[in-house]
């Protein structure tokens, strides 16, 4: 009977986590200049897959991106290997808090800050560095060619300063769930 009660948390949290995910990329989003914009619809998919784990981060990720193209279509169509870079952003957070933690997750994030500051800030250059600058500008080739080689500077700055709000806003989401000593057992 638990196993049911935990599925059924962890399902609903995820929808949880996909809405905010959808509400944030639609009405916090800065726009920086022509195709470029500062959008915070990824850290409910960071931190869902801190709480629930990598598989459900990963699926966090699909469900979103997917809704987001149903809601507003890309004049570019729709991309699988965008929706799943957005699955990597929900997963990496879970994955390398699990490796870290040796499997305890989110509980042993709680109680220990070191690896808190391990897990934000590895999940934070993962999503610019890796996910941000180098796979996505390599999925926006085929559709700008070289053009998008003009945008890299541009992206590496916006990167540059999402390191830091991701951090700040990770790290406030942990210490606030610390504070009011909010669990996530399941």
């Amino acid at each position: 009977m638990q196993k049911g009660r935990t599925n059924t948390k962890k399902l609903v949290l995820s929808a949880l986590f996909v809405t905010l995910a959808l509400l944030m990329s639609r009405f916090l989003k800065l726009k920086l200049a022509p195709g470029l914009s500062l959008s915070f619809g990824g850290y409910p998919l960071m931190f869902g897959g801190m709480v629930l784990g990598p598989y459900y981060g990963f699926m966090m990720g699909i469900v979103t991106d997917v809704l987001n193209y149903a809601l507003a279509p890309s004049s570019f169509g729709f991309n699988a290997f965008f929706t799943i870079s957005e699955g990597l952003l929900g997963w990496f957070p879970g994955f390398i808090l699990w490796k870290l933690s040796k499997g305890e997750g989110f509980a042993a994030m709680q109680n220990d800050r070191k690896l808190q500051n391990k897990v934000i800030i590895s999940t934070t250059l993962f999503r610019a560095i890796f996910l941000n600058i180098i796979l996505n500008t390599a999925l926006l080739y085929p559709y700008m060619g070289k053009g998008v080689l003009a945008l890299l500077p541009a992206r590496a700055t916006k990167n540059a300063i999402e390191i830091f709000t991701v951090y700040f806003a990770l790290t406030a989401m942990v210490e606030a769930l610390r504070a009011r000593k909010v669990s996530f057992e399941m």
